[in-house]
């Protein structure tokens, strides 16, 4: 019997149109199972494991021309229950060839050389880190790719991205790191940052978590960069493609920068706001402003540490009886003041 005579006479029997000697045929092989398709870990093993099946059941069906005995049947061996695990068996060997092809085809990172550049893609559901040939490593997220040149110029480090990426790049104050992703452009010496790209506008938003980073449109080349930002840490940048605009923000989970030379514990006894203040606006690089000046020696005795900086703000309002809100990169605390 060939591999498909097996299966044909399998899906045969379960659409209940075999006769009585094949509906035999295919109950007698039940006995001859021994191991679980679930158990088959490669493709190769499935295919030996049928192998061994079919050499079983051809030497089976030699003895299966006897006459039908009528006696209780067990419940593993009545047709309803056959017919079950026909279609569980052919579930599972479809389930097992599955697993194993989504094994072998599911490659995290494929690479494509083009023109003196290699194309890195990543495939799979999650995100993939690239090193590049300065140390720069790069976050690639899941349909992300990369054009990467296969040696930097002497002068310069670009790449190409599309999709959504974190870059930590290595310092080089002699060779600028450049990614170009749609129309824009980002500018680096060192520093780390996401670069995110919206499939449906084309719009692209840069983040910044460290140094600094120049976001600017694509120039022809010998132009002046021109229609740009600078970012700092905790800032970012949304570019919308259709009239060409850069809109600056805060990032939505501001993070204390790492450069700050003196420790803050963020636990205050009585002290006056602005001082306060201070701390926040040195520890994070975002600008905070109050709209009455008056409630600056207004004091707080508070606990903010180990909290992130809008609920730090959330608490500080509390006591103040005050509001704050986020106008671009600055954050504008307003109320009346102290009692």
């Amino acid at each position: 019997m060939s591999r498909k005579a097996f299966k044909e006479l399998l899906q045969k029997y379960i659409d209940g149109k075999c006769n009585s000697q094949e509906s035999t045929l295919v109950e007698q092989w039940y006995d001859l199972l021994d191991r679980e398709p679930e158990e088959l870990t490669s493709i190769e093993e499935l295919d030996d494991y049928k192998f061994q099946l079919w050499q079983k059941i051809e030497q089976k069906t030699i003895k299966i021309n006897l006459p039908l005995q009528t006696k209780e049947i067990p419940l593993w061996k009545k047709v309803s229950f056959r017919i079950s695990a026909a279609a569980c068996l052919l579930l599972a060997l479809t389930f097992s060839l599955l697993k194993i092809n989504q094994k072998n085809t599911e490659t995290l990172i494929t690479e494509k050389n083009t023109e003196g550049f290699y194309t890195t893609t990543n495939t799979s559901s999650a995100k993939q880190i690239i090193t590049l040939e300065d140390g720069t490593k790069v976050t690639l997220q899941p349909a992300g790719s990369l054009r990467v040149p296969n040696h930097f110029s002497s002068d310069k480090r670009e790449v190409y991205l599309a999709g959504n990426a974190f870059f930590n790049v290595t310092k080089n104050p002699e060779k600028p790191f450049f990614v170009y992703a749609g129309k824009i452009t980002t500018k680096v010496l060192g520093t780390s940052f996401f670069i995110k790209s919206e499939p449906k506008t084309a719009n692209i938003e840069v983040e910044v978590v460290t140094g600094r980073v120049s976001v600017f449109e694509k120039t022809i080349t010998g132009k002046k960069e021109e229609n740009g930002v600078i970012l700092t840490p905790n800032h970012k940048v949304t570019y919308f493609q259709e009239s060409n605009l850069f809109v600056t923000g805060l990032v939505s989970e501001p993070v204390q920068l790492n450069n700050v030379s003196n420790a803050i514990s963020f636990k205050y006894d009585d002290v006056p706001l602005s001082a306060v203040l201070d701390d926040l606006e040195k520890n994070y690089g975002i600008d905070i402003m109050l709209e009455n000046e008056h409630i600056s020696t207004c004091t707080i005795t508070a606990n903010l540490a180990e909290k992130p900086l809008y609920t730090k703000l959330d608490i500080i309002c509390g006591v103040m009886r005050a509001s704050y809100t986020v106008n671009g990169t600055t954050i504008l605390i307003t109320g009346k003041g102290c009692e």
